[in-house]
């Protein structure tokens, strides 16, 4: 075996953890950075298997093993719809700052008579130098969903086949990239109709609560669950509120912040008590928008929340956790 290759395994073979330790703490700034943007992201971590490494510079022919190959940290964040990835790469450049190094769009076309992988790739710092070892970098992948499927596919059949396929076949897989393609452009196109369609007043209470929902409970919610429970929480928001419900709602949390993460931190998703049914709000967005009308029209909540037979055990046990009196 070429001494290079030999070293460079070896070498990774003993500091593998560090590189494991280093993906996670990068994935922790992604969801705190898709957190801080209201985007729902699906963030996973890993340090590169040690074979896989072995056999990427073995086929590659690198010239510095060590130094060629930079995704020996990655991490992926998948999001929902197409225009997550651009608002995601927006927040990241923040979060990271100086310690993102490039960022690679392989959406840009080139040439318009091929079709190929169109996700983002960021590549950052993971790590900074200490006195023993040298900056790690990390490779952040951002995709849609059905990019990812894609590329999970894609990356059996034309990366890692057991045979070579034909020219084809290899044409037939990249051919699914338009359909992915086509996939989230559609997908974009009925999320930014949604808001048109009769009853998007709840949609747009749910979005309000859940861009304040994320940075404080780092949690998604059931947006089934939210609706039917919205459909009666609005009935207690006056219309002359109605309109500047996003602003009442941002002076509420911002007031109470402290007071509401420890709130979510004891009961919330992440909680020991997450699976207890009675706390089934703490786990959901909505829950903010319930607190803030307790806080501010106790009365006029409980009045729907009970004509609408809503489960009182579900309200009972928000308000206690928060430490308020229901007026019933």
């Amino acid at each position: 075996m070429d001494n290079a290759i030999s070293a460079a395994v070896a070498r990774f073979s003993v500091e593998h953890q560090r590189y494991q330790d280093a993906a996670e703490a990068v994935a922790a700034r992604v969801r705190r950075a898709a957190d801080q943007a209201s985007i729902a992201a699906s963030v996973t971590a890993r340090a590169k298997d040690v074979r896989s490494f072995h056999k990427k510079i073995f086929a590659k022919g690198y010239a510095d093993p060590w130094q060629d190959v930079t995704d020996k940290s990655g991490v992926r964040a998948v999001v929902q719809i197409a225009r997550n990835v651009d608002e995601l790469l927006a927040q990241l450049k923040l979060e990271f700052g100086s310690d993102l190094i490039r960022v690679e769009d392989k959406r840009e076309v080139i040439d318009p008579t091929s079709l190929s992988y169109s996700g983002v790739h960021v590549q950052v710092v993971a790590e900074h130098q200490t006195t023993d070892y040298e900056t790690i970098e990390c490779e952040i992948q951002l995709r849609t969903t059905a990019q990812d499927a894609w590329s999970i596919v894609s990356h059996q059949v034309l990366y890692k086949p057991l045979l070579s396929l034909p020219p084809a076949m290899q044409h037939a897989m990249y051919r699914l990239v338009a359909l992915v393609e086509m996939f989230d452009e559609e997908v974009q196109r009925v999320m930014d109709m949604l808001p048109t369609l009769p009853g998007a007043e709840v949609l747009d209470l749910l979005e309000v609560a859940e861009a304040k929902f994320l940075s404080i409970a780092h949690s998604p919610s059931n947006r089934e669950v939210s609706v039917q429970i919205l459909q009666v929480v609005a009935k207690s928001i006056e219309p002359t509120e109605r309109a500047d419900y996003g602003l009442i709602l941002d002076a509420f949390v911002e007031s109470e912040r402290s007071k509401l993460e420890t709130l979510f931190d004891q009961y919330g998703a992440h909680s020991a008590v997450s699976y207890v049914p009675s706390y089934m709000l703490l786990g959901q967005a909505e829950s903010l928008i319930i607190l803030e009308r307790l806080t501010t029209r106790p009365h006029a909540l409980a009045a729907v929340w009970r004509e609408h037979d809503l489960p009182d055990e579900y309200l009972e046990s928000l308000a206690g956790a928060a430490g308020i009196a229901l007026p019933w």
